[in-house]
C-alpha cells in the first residue's frame, strides 16, 4: 500500500470517527439510554416463523391477543398509533407457533423482517419460552419500554434519529 493510499484511508477512518463522536453529542440523551442495552434480533430471539397475512389484520391481531405478546412495530403501533418503519407486518412472541388458519396462508421461509421493498403484510409469530416481559394495553399485551427500544436497535442499529423518533412515539423520556 502506498503512503498516499495509506493517508486517504487515515483520513476516512478519522472522517467516520467524527462523525459517530457528532451523533453522540447531537443525541446525547438516547446515546445514553441505548448504549448498554444488548439489541434483539428477532430471528435470534426465538424460532420465527412466516406466514403471509390472508384475513383482517384486526381480526387476526383480535385472536392471537390472548395468547402472544406483541413486538417490533406492532406493539409501537398499538401504543402510539404510529408505525416507524415501512411495512405493516404484524410481529408477535409466542410460546407455540399456531396462528388461525382462516386468517394467514401456509408458513413460508422468514423473508425480512424489515421489508425492503413493497409486499403484502406477513405474520411474524417467534416462539419463546418465557415471553418476553411486557405490559398491558387496552388493545393487548406489548413488550416492554426496553425490550421494544432493543428491537429497533437490532433492526435499524445505532441510528440514533430513528431511535429518538420511537422514544418520543413510546412516550418515553430519552
Amino acid at each position: 500500500m502506498s503512503a498516499a493510499s495509506q493517508e486517504r484511508a487515515l483520513e476516512r477512518v478519522l472522517k467516520e470517527r467524527q462523525c459517530r463522536r457528532l451523533e453522540r453529542e447531537a443525541y446525547a440523551s438516547v446515546y445514553r439510554r441505548v448504549a448498554r442495552l444488548v439489541p434483539v434480533v428477532l430471528p435470534l430471539a426465538g424460532e420465527v416463523h412466516a406466514f403471509p397475512i390472508e384475513g383482517d389484520v384486526d381480526a387476526l391481531m383480535e385472536a392471537l391477543r390472548p395468547t402472544c405478546v406483541f413486538g417490533f412495530e406492532t406493539a409501537l403501533q398499538m401504543r402510539s398509533g404510529r408505525r416507524m418503519l415501512n411495512g405493516s407486518d404484524v410481529h408477535a412472541y409466542t410460546r407455540v407457533a399456531a396462528p388461525p388458519p382462516s386468517l394467514v396462508g401456509a408458513e413460508v421461509a422468514a423473508s425480512p423482517l424489515v421489508p425492503v421493498l413493497p409486499r403484502r403484510p406477513y405474520l411474524f409469530l417467534v416462539s419463546r419460552d418465557p415471553l418476553p416481559p411486557s405490559v398491558e394495553t387496552s388493545r393487548g399485551r406489548v413488550v416492554s419500554d426496553d425490550w421494544m427500544l432493543r428491537e429497533y436497535l437490532g433492526a435499524i442499529g445505532h441510528r440514533f434519529d430513528l431511535l429518538s423518533a420511537v422514544l418520543h412515539h413510546m412516550g418515553a423520556d430519552a
